[in-house]
């Protein structure tokens, strides 16, 4: 009984260390309109998330924000958007006033850019 505990307990670890790409954290997403600013349409919006928790063998080299199913843009830095302070607006392309869409942020790691899941869609 000790042998399969300590088996247990070992295989758990060795999971959480080295199995792991883990997700971006508290992905929020925002928009409202704003008359007379450089928004497109007046429509401004913010794309928010938190940094993954530190891995100790996968490096964070960026992340990938999809539009729908489709690979928006692959960045280095945290957050997008267009707002009243922004002219001209360089993250104007994600928002699409026609239709729904659905967002999801990933985090991707190593040169190998494997891709942490989508815990998130908004």
């Amino acid at each position: 009984m000790k042998k399969l505990i300590t088996s247990t307990l070992l295989l758990f670890l060795a999971v959480q260390v080295f199995g792991q790409l883990n997700p971006v954290k508290n992905f929020q997403f925002e928009h409202w309109y704003s008359y007379g600013s450089p928004c497109p349409g007046y429509y401004c919006f913010s794309l928010d998330w938190g940094a993954p928790d530190v891995s100790v063998v996968d490096t964070l080299v960026g992340y990938n924000i999809y539009r729908d199913s489709e690979l928006w843009r692959f960045q280095e830095y945290i957050g997008a958007g267009c707002s009243e302070e922004i002219s001209p607006c360089p993250d104007e392309s994600f928002f699409d006033f026609s239709e729904t869409f659905w967002i999801k942020v990933k985090a991707v790691y190593n040169s190998a850019l494997l891709e942490s899941p989508a815990l998130d869609t908004l």
